[in-house]
């Protein structure tokens, strides 16, 4: 629609203010005027609707934010995970050093006990060494799940001054907009003045039924630019003189000679 919308809306329409104060000027051109204005502010509007969804739209930020809150989450669990296989190793190794003190210390005599000491020691060794192969994963796991948070924290804080910049764009854009509808609203005031109340009523009746466009320009070819059917000689001809609003006879738009 915006499209069409660029056809009618002009940049100039400010400047040309005065215009809409000419008493020469014919009904479907005073209206025409106004449609000017109004196809303004509805894209400012739709626009300024598009902004607001947008500064209230998070979803992103709150996505970046729950990948951030889990990966923290799993290397807390995986620090815990570590600390116990740690433990777990020194606990080990101290055994091991108990034992073989006891092993060496010279005082057990007895054969069967020595015996039975040592394969103890050979036990906790063995133990050991599956202690500390499950220590090893463990601080492999722990590597991975450590870079996996820096990488979501990284990505949050991306997140975090991208949507900083694009609000702070869009908020100055927002006022701008604003500001310029605050200066159409008070020449729509204005170009009122010139629209009786019979053809404003037309007029509002004709736009909420053709999305927004009331108002058909009269082509040189003498068709109508929005629906192009060719108008009749005289009725081409009354519209062109502007004595009177006159209705296309197909999408029923008031035509303007232009």
């Amino acid at each position: 629609m915006y499209a069409v919308l660029d056809r009618y809306a002009t940049s100039s329409l400010l400047s040309q203010a005065e215009n809409i104060y000419n008493p020469s000027m014919s009904r479907a051109h005073s209206l025409y005027r106004l449609q000017e204005i109004d196809l303004t502010l509805d894209k400012n509007n739709a626009r300024i609707e598009e902004i607001q969804k947008r500064l209230k739209d998070s979803e992103k930020l709150k996505q970046a934010k729950g990948y951030q809150t889990q990966a923290l989450e799993t290397l807390r669990k995986t620090q815990v995970v570590l600390k116990s296989a740690e433990h777990a190793v020194e606990s080990q190794r101290s055994k091991i050093e108990e034992t073989e003190a006891i092993l060496y210390r010279g005082t057990i005599k007895n054969p069967k006990e020595l015996q039975d000491l040592q394969m103890e020691v050979e036990a906790l060794k063995r133990y050991s060494d599956t202690l500390e192969d499950r220590l090893l994963d463990v601080m492999v796991e722990f590597e991975q799940v450590e870079l996996d948070y820096e990488t979501a924290q990284k990505n949050l804080a991306t997140i975090e001054k991208a949507r900083e910049a694009e609000h702070s764009e869009l908020n100055i854009e927002q006022q701008n907009l604003i500001e310029e509808n605050e200066r159409l609203n008070v020449n729509r005031e204005a170009a009122l003045v010139s629209v009786s109340e019979e053809d404003d009523k037309l007029y509002k009746q004709i736009r909420q039924r053709q999305g927004g466009i009331a108002v058909a320009i009269l082509e040189k070819d003498g068709t109508c630019s929005m629906c192009g059917l060719s108008p009749s000689a005289s009725q081409q001809q009354l519209i062109r003189s502007g004595t009177q609003i006159e209705q296309c006879n197909q999408c029923r738009r008031i035509l303007y000679s232009g």
